[in-house]
């Protein structure tokens, strides 16, 4: 039996939670974040190779569009750019199709969610659940 303190599941838990804390600091772009929750992700994944082909088709993609861009200069980057084949990062409005998927979300229904007032107590800078470009 692994250890349930060293053990895979733990690494993977405590993985999801740096992502968290680093979203709440406002770091939410970390390389490190996004290499973690896609190993989860593979992890988890029933079919491997389906999976390597859609992130080796995204990695191709992302690096198109965006082959260095300083910290400062964030693409947003809307989840239908990851799942719709068809999604023309180019001539989309990315802050409506954001705006949108976080309208739709339910802290109340959703227990996964802080709702917006823990947010503003754990120090979230902005406005609950609306993405507002700086």
């Amino acid at each position: 039996m692994s250890d349930p303190i060293n053990g895979p599941t733990y690494a993977m838990w405590q993985s999801v939670q740096y992502s968290r804390y680093n979203y709440i600091d406002n770091e939410h772009s970390s390389n490190e974040d996004v290499v973690r929750l896609a190993i989860i992700a593979r992890h988890i994944c029933p079919d491997k190779k389906l999976f390597d082909n859609w992130l080796r088709h995204i990695l191709k993609r992302c690096i198109e569009l965006f082959p260095y861009i300083k910290l400062s200069n964030k693409p947003v980057i809307p989840r239908q750019f990851f799942f719709e084949k068809d999604y023309n990062y180019q001539s989309a409005d990315h802050i409506k199709i954001i705006n949108e998927f976080l309208s739709s979300l339910n802290y109340k229904e959703n227990e996964t969610l802080n709702s917006p007032e823990i947010m503003k107590e754990e120090g979230f800078q902005g406005t609950p659940y609306k993405y507002e470009p700086q």
